[in-house]
């Protein structure tokens, strides 16, 4: 999954029974607004793993970017054009 401009300030949800790769596009292709807040949680068996699509940067605890388990959840805030801070539950 992809996020867009519809996911802002809202909660994102993998309910995959596989691993799921939930993707942070650069922001030419979609164009939050800094302080943009996205929610994902786990409700699946599997774990979702947040990846960026080309430039942005992921920051995060470590440089985790597995969502932690089932019901697990990791917020992700826009902090600059193309950087977004990771804060929740992450292995």
């Amino acid at each position: 999954y992809t996020f867009v401009l519809a996911d802002a300030g809202k909660l994102v949800t993998s309910s995959n029974g596989s691993a799921q790769t939930i993707t942070v596009p650069p922001n030419s292709g979609v164009a939050f607004a800094i302080g943009t807040q996205i929610i994902v949680q786990n409700i699946g068996s599997a774990n979702a793993t947040l990846a960026t699509a080309g430039t942005p940067t992921l920051n995060s605890k470590d440089s985790n970017l597995e969502i932690d388990g089932q019901f697990a959840a990791a917020t992700l805030i826009k902090t600059a054009t193309d950087t977004w801070s990771i804060i929740g539950a992450l292995a």
